[in-house]
């Protein structure tokens, strides 16, 4: 059958058949499944909940608290391993011959939770799992809390991108505060980006406590000369200033094992800062509601013996948000001395051993 060109057209009932026929010429879709790749910190985890089972069948809840699992870890292997680390101290300052066994004991435990924390991917592993935890947390970050405390003192003190704001961020995993109006400085044991110091914060100096004021003071110039010489581009290192306008603690105060460091890194930090000056402090919930030595009201005590006013607390499910203001000369060392020691203040087996000591 063919139109009136004379072009052949398909019988009507064959319309179906070739459907069918080209259905089956198509070639079948292949998909390319790509190699699965498993981080450091899922084998850390792994391994973990294998030896938690004693080489037995992982129950599906340890499965699901797996990177919680790993961060406790963390937390008790660094209290322990300060623990031991202060013993040393102590044994290596006053020593005494029949004290040489527990002096080498105490470097072999030292020795030993170092190796246990290396075994765990030490510091990249935690912050990694840390960062994690932040994604999973539906208060994803404590950064927007602070950034909206920080926007409300830009409108009381006039902080401008002519006049920046001096903010020293402790711990930080990220550089959070990149606004024009904040100067940032971020630091960490272990930076996970060039904008971040490496700097112990209980290191961290002003202009005119050192002879050497050009840079961040407590910066190693071994440091800063390998960063020029590799050419990276870095936060630009400025001449430390007389004081800061805000202190970031967020949750790196409960991470700190010994109980007495903590209370050095808060002094620490309202010491940096000017009269005027407020610090943000994050702490997990528990650190303040579930434990033995530490409450709501032993930390107001506390930073109000150090010279803060507490202007602002908000409680999330899992943190405590507190916004302090300088209001008076911080206190010496020998001054707090001895003013808050380890005081049960709840009951129960269940209750967490956090405390802030002097």
């Amino acid at each position: 059958m063919s139109d009136q060109g004379g072009t052949k057209r398909p019988a009507e009932g064959n319309h179906e058949v070739d459907n069918r026929q080209k259905k089956k010429k198509k070639k079948k879709h292949v998909v390319n499944h790509k190699p699965i790749t498993v981080t450091k910190e899922q084998e850390t985890i792994k391994k973990m909940l294998k030896e938690k089972s004693d080489g037995g069948k992982i129950s599906k809840s340890d499965k699901k608290k797996g990177h919680q699992i790993l961060i406790t870890e963390f937390h008790a292997l660094q209290k322990q391993l300060e623990k031991s680390i202060d013993r040393k101290s102590q044994l290596t300052s006053d020593p005494k011959d029949e004290e040489d066994h527990l002096l080498q004991e105490t470097e072999a435990e030292i020795t030993r939770v170092r190796d246990r924390l290396d075994a765990l991917g030490g510091l990249p592993v935690y912050q990694s799992m840390s960062i994690r935890g932040e994604k999973k947390s539906a208060n994803s970050t404590t950064t927007p809390w602070i950034t909206n405390k920080l926007t409300e003192l830009k409108k009381k003190g006039g902080f401008t991108d002519d006049r920046p704001m001096r903010l020293l961020d402790v711990g930080a995993l990220h550089f959070n505060y990149p606004q024009k109006w904040i100067h940032c400085t971020a630091i960490d044991l272990n930076p996970t980006t060039p904008q971040i110091h490496r700097l112990d914060f209980l290191s961290v100096t002003l202009d005119g406590e050192e002879e050497k004021s050009e840079g961040l003071v407590g910066f190693k110039e071994e440091e800063k000369d390998q960063e020029e010489d590799e050419g990276e581009k870095k936060c630009p290192i400025s001449t430390a200033p007389k004081s800061y306008d805000v202190v970031c603690l967020s949750l790196v105060v409960n991470f700190v094992g010994d109980p007495r460091k903590r209370g050095k890194m808060l002094m620490k930090s309202c010491s940096l800062l000017k009269m005027g000056g407020h610090c943000a402090l994050v702490l997990p919930l528990p650190c303040v509601e579930n434990s033995r030595y530490c409450s709501d009201e032993i930390l107001g005590e506390i930073m109000d013996k150090l010279g803060m006013e507490q202007k602002t607390e908000h409680k999330s499910k899992k943190l405590v948000y507190t916004f302090y203001e300088k209001t008076k000369e911080t206190p010496t060392e020998s001054n707090m001395s001895g003013l808050f020691a380890r005081k049960i203040v709840r009951k129960g087996e269940e209750r967490n051993n956090f405390a802030i000591l002097f």
